[in-house]
């Protein structure tokens, strides 16, 4: 009997997982709550009868991407190197959820790409790229492409790529998916196959999955777009990290405990009222800062 078989997780539906070792793809379930894995995660798998295996331990992670809110935490994916976060010129998408993925992608100590999607949309294009201002700011990368002229960028997104484990996520109707199979040909074929394994039937997409790229040591895991971006399970000191216009001002504050709202002799603020901190970063803090203070009251 196989025992102790390490593999890694790339796909999962409900509590259906595909695991892949040596070069081959095997159906699995989780032994018990602590072996609910994600995909990314390294594994070690037993196998029962009749193709069935089960995961027995999930080996350590070196970070966990998630979202949550009060009552539940969503995980997303483990093990990962890099977020490429999509975007679009139109539909409109909202600065307070994309710039919550990146807290989350900071406190992962991951690198992130914004991709801004549909360039050929003149106007918009225009629009949009005022909204991601403090990506320069930030020292954020922001790369401009078209999925009706995928040639324009795709030496940049292989570049982006190279060597990493990359998470691409993004909002609900971005073009993500079909960015993906406009840049890496082979996902299609692989989700059908995924698909297959798990049963999710011939139209269900909406699940993660990892691809193998065409490059050595390089990989995308492809996660479902979404509305929301809870940040229920960070504290305090992972909210303001991104934000490192601030560091250099918050041993200014005269409370220990600053939240950087509203407080008296606040740094930051002093420093935004000075013209230190630009202050369209300090609005978007402050907005992000009370829903998260509200929410943990």
């Amino acid at each position: 009997m196989k025992k102790n078989i390490i593999g890694r997780v790339v796909g999962l539906y409900k509590q259906n997982y595909i695991i892949s070792y040596n070069e081959s793809v095997v159906r699995c379930f989780p032994k018990g709550k602590k072996n609910e894995a994600v995909v990314g995660d390294f594994v070690k798998i037993d196998y029962k009868s009749n193709s069935y295996y089960v995961i027995t331990e999930i080996i350590q992670r070196n970070n966990l991407f998630l979202r949550s809110d009060a009552t539940k935490s969503r995980k997303i994916a483990a093990n990962i190197d890099h977020v490429m976060l999509i975007v679009a010129a139109e539909p409109d998408f909202c600065i307070e959820l994309i710039f919550k993925v990146i807290i989350e992608a900071v406190r992962c100590n991951t690198k992130i790409t914004i991709v801004l999607n549909k360039k050929d949309l003149k106007e918009s294009i225009k629009i949009a790229r005022e909204k991601l201002y403090f990506a320069e700011i930030l020292g954020i990368p922001l790369l401009e492409i078209s999925a009706k002229y995928p040639e324009s960028g795709e030496r940049s997104i292989i570049d982006i790529l190279n060597g990493k484990v990359t998470l691409v996520v993004g909002p609900s109707g971005m073009g993500k998916s079909t960015l993906i199979n406009l840049f890496i040909p082979e996902a299609h074929a692989t989700t059908r196959e995924y698909s297959k394994f798990l049963n999710t039937g011939k139209h269900t997409t909406s699940y993660t999955k990892l691809y193998n790229l065409p490059i050595e040591n390089s990989y995308i895991i492809d996660s479902p777009g979404f509305k929301d971006f809870g940040l229920h399970h960070l504290n305090f000191d992972d909210v303001i990290k991104p934000f490192s216009e601030f560091h250099n001002f918050t041993n200014k504050c005269r409370f220990y405990n600053c939240t950087h709202c509203h407080e008296p002799g606040c740094g930051i603020i002093e420093s935004k009222i000075s013209g230190m901190i630009d202050e369209r970063i300090y609005c978007l803090y402050k907005k992000i800062m009370g829903k998260y203070i509200l929410t943990h009251n």
